[in-house]
């Protein structure tokens, strides 16, 4: 819990090169931004941040 509240207390420009769009290979995982996202495409962005989690690699998975 620590270190998730650490990363979203730190300025904008430090979480910038965590941003979904940094991860070319999974534009999923990583930081989405204060109202880049909305739940209602005919109202404002959402008022929240968020990091997604999801495999970088599938490669690194054994089934």
């Amino acid at each position: 819990m620590a270190v998730s509240k650490t990363f979203f207390l730190q300025p904008e420009e430090e979480k910038k090169p965590f941003s979904r769009k940094s991860f070319a290979d999974n534009p999923n995982h990583g930081w989405v931004e204060m109202e880049l996202e909305r739940s209602n495409p005919a109202r404002p962005g959402d008022l929240k941040e968020a990091f997604n989690v999801s495999l970088i690699s599938p490669d690194i998975v054994n089934f």
